[in-house]
């Protein structure tokens, strides 16, 4: 399989996250041979790869560079199982081993910066990580049909949220997308959304959830250093967790504004906001405003020692910044409430992992997130437009025990995101599994 996708090893954000699950998953499929990923970011190193998987670099750093790379993997097809590539132009991961969503430790890999040897069978389906790369992904496909001198390769779309739910700015997009053989996308309200302008027939549509790492994401004691650090101790504490920016509202804005009337009936309340992007400066600017005590991090530690920090006053609001990702759930742990109330999700993995710290969730009914709390059967549901009902729903949530995982979070764990996988693999390509 020839993967084309944004990103996936060695960067953050949920689409990584997704692609990371979805290639970790192809590789465990019993019938595949070899995995090629061709990625177009990674600000960071890639870590320990999966099995099977050949990870190739060549299409960083630019978006010619990228297409370069995606007819030199269709001409040249990927190098067999196990083979070295014969040059040192290699990369190797000197990371130690991580953990996949299973809660497995992978395998070492060596990730190509360039292929070697063909294989004669080339690949059996090429998989398009992003509505931005189908061009590239077309276009590897037509070269991949001339190797194999018949029918074309089956290409499918993945498809995540916002990215999909208008009309493609580019023409040539919009063309590309009525001939796709099928999409798949990670929740029912982004493929309902896509059907609407692309006119491609619903029945060419398949579903993957995102999942969550029910052995990484647990309950557990609040961490007194991470207190300390943002001034949480004895705080009633609200979060939210995502990139801010201005196209994908999170409901940040709707929590601060009712914040002032919140503090009436929770007096020592606390709102952590995690996760960093361009719109961070204008809700600092817009919390203060409002009258609220803010503490942002990322300027505070610029100017004063990490000793200072700890001595600041309890504030009302603190930005944290970007977290890493091991540090998310000892995040998620420190709040009585996860509430994103917002109006882009397009399905949004941050709720289950909440979910699997035993955190209550309040997410939106104007967005795929209800999806992600199974219609408000893990969690409650609110419209962020109802001032009203955003106030009550965060008073009830804030009410809740911590500490217990709903039962239906299982229908999101990996194993069953892998049997999902599976199924559409087997669904896309069922003449090479029955080769295999």
């Amino acid at each position: 399989m020839l993967a084309l996708i944004p990103d996936a090893f060695g960067s953050h954000g949920g689409i990584s996250k997704f692609n990371r699950d979805l290639l970790t998953a192809l590789c465990s499929h019993p019938n595949c041979a070899e995995v090629v990923a061709l990625p177009r970011l990674m600000p960071e190193s890639p870590g320990t790869l999966p099995g099977k998987l050949t990870w190739v670099t060549d299409g960083l750093g630019g978006k010619l560079r990228y297409l370069r790379a995606a007819v030199r993997i269709a001409r040249r097809n990927p190098s067999p199982l196990g083979s070295q590539p014969p040059t040192p132009n290699h990369l190797r991961s000197c990371c130690p081993a991580v953990s996949s969503s299973s809660g497995q430790e992978q395998q070492p890999s060596t990730t190509y910066s360039q292929l070697t040897a063909e294989v004669p069978r080339g690949f059996d389906l090429v998989i398009c990580g992003h509505i931005n790369l189908l061009p590239a992904a077309f276009l590897a496909r037509r070269l991949l049909s001339r190797v194999r001198g018949h029918a074309a390769v089956p290409l499918a779309l993945f498809m995540h949220g916002i990215e999909v739910w208008e009309p493609h700015r580019s023409a040539l997009v919009r063309s590309l997308v009525r001939r796709v053989d099928a999409f798949v996308s990670v929740s029912a309200f982004t493929r309902d959304l896509f059907v609407c302008w692309s006119r491609v027939s619903a029945a060419n549509g398949l579903l993957l959830p995102n999942c969550v790492d029910l052995t990484g994401f647990r309950p557990g004691e609040r961490d007194p250093v991470l207190l300390k650090k943002y001034g949480l101790s004895g705080r009633k504490v609200l979060m939210t967790l995502g990139r801010l920016l201005p196209d994908r509202p999170k409901g940040i804005d709707e929590v601060l504004e009712t914040l002032p009337s919140l503090i009436v009936d929770f007096p020592q309340l606390s709102y952590l906001i995690c996760g960093d992007g361009s719109d961070r400066p204008r809700l600092v600017n817009k919390a203060r405003s409002l009258g609220l005590s803010v503490s942002d991090l990322a300027l505070t530690s610029d100017l004063q020692p990490p000793s200072a920090i700890s001595d600041l006053p309890s504030p009302l609001v603190v930005f944290a910044g970007r977290l890493p990702e091991s540090e998310k759930a000892a995040h998620y742990q420190l709040a009585d409430a996860f509430v994103m109330p917002g109006y882009g999700e397009g399905f949004g993995i941050v709720y289950l992992e909440a979910l699997a710290c035993g955190i209550p969730v309040l997410a939106s009914t104007l967005d795929a997130s209800r999806e992600a709390l199974l219609d408000g059967e893990m969690g409650l549901l609110v419209d962020p437009r109802n001032r009203a009902e955003l106030r009550q729903g965060f008073l009830q949530v804030l009410q809740q025990p911590r500490g217990q995982v709903p039962p239906g979070l299982e229908h999101f764990s990996f194993p069953h995101f892998v049997k999902r996988c599976h199924a559409i693999i087997d669904n896309l390509c069922p003449a090479a599994i029955a080769c295999s």
